[in-house]
């Protein structure tokens, strides 16, 4: 399970790095690439790279992304915590049932 949990990261990583190429969206700015449209051009009123609509669309792609993430990481722990508490109990009942054999 926690192999499968763990290798959603690189793939996720891959995917949200991997969609703004062929939007031409990546440009440099200082010493990183940001994922955005640049280099308005004011006679022809577009962007030399990229577009609005691509820019908005990976930005929401990536949040949502990210929050679907985050719900799921928020639902596993939450029924993994339940799953323990439940094999906690079964185990405590189980060791109570023992020692009152054992005494008899």
């Amino acid at each position: 399970f926690e192999k499968y949990v763990h290798l959603t990261i690189p793939i996720i990583s891959l995917v949200v790095a991997t969609i703004p190429l062929p939007l031409d969206l990546y440009n440099p700015y200082y010493f990183f690439c940001s994922a955005t449209a640049a280099d308005y051009n004011n006679d022809t009123e577009t962007f030399d790279r990229g577009t609005m609509l691509g820019m908005r669309a990976y930005i929401f792609l990536v949040f949502s992304i990210v929050m679907v993430s985050g719900i799921c990481m928020v639902v596993l722990m939450a029924l993994i915590c339940f799953k323990v508490s439940r094999l906690e109990k079964r185990s405590m009942r189980y060791g109570e049932a023992f020692s009152r054999k054992k005494t008899k």
